[in-house]
């Protein structure tokens, strides 16, 4: 009778851990649902905002994307930094996985970055190594995503810009 009790006892309180567990859980199961929602909006937002980005990561949706460098450019990138770091904000880091905690912190990391780079450092005012369309023609023609007619006229398309782009870049 005394292994019962005991035994019943352990059952009592590992349901009422359980219980008390789950009710944090269904919290960081909210919360991590909405930001997984989040990071797949914010990706393709992003590949599409920064396309020579998505070429050489190898996400093809906005291969014939180019985008032309110029002012208005570094300032559109400035205010999407800044937009999704507010809505990055938003989320209650507390009640994310420690697997969402290391995302919030890569994308906090990479859009702050990406003002820093555009607002302070000011790269395109003094890097040209930066305005080289070679290696994004380079993946569209040697990425294996398409047969190769298809990507040729991909390639066509992202250079059809290509000289507003250069003319951007002596700027």
């Amino acid at each position: 009778m005394k292994y019962s009790a005991s035994l019943l006892i352990a059952i009592i309180v590992f349901a009422v851990s359980c219980t008390n567990a789950k009710e944090p859980a269904a919290a960081v199961t909210n919360a991590d649902s909405s930001f997984t929602q989040f990071e797949n909006r914010f990706i393709d937002a992003y590949w599409k905002q920064n396309p020579s980005y998505a070429i050489y990561s190898g996400y093809g949706k906005y291969y014939d994307e180019l985008k032309i460098p110029d002012s208005t450019a570094f300032a559109g990138d400035t205010r999407f930094a800044k937009n999704y770091l507010d809505s990055l904000k938003a989320f209650p880091f507390d009640e994310l996985s420690p697997n969402n905690k290391i995302d919030y912190h890569i994308l906090e990391n990479q859009l702050n970055s990406s003002i820093w780079y555009t607002d302070t450092f000011k790269i395109q005012e003094w890097d040209p190594s930066g305005y080289n369309l070679g290696g994004e023609c380079y993946e569209i023609i040697n990425k294996n995503y398409a047969p190769l007619p298809e990507r040729l006229k991909t390639l066509s398309s992202h250079l059809q810009h290509a000289g507003a782009y250069y003319a951007e870049a002596l700027k």
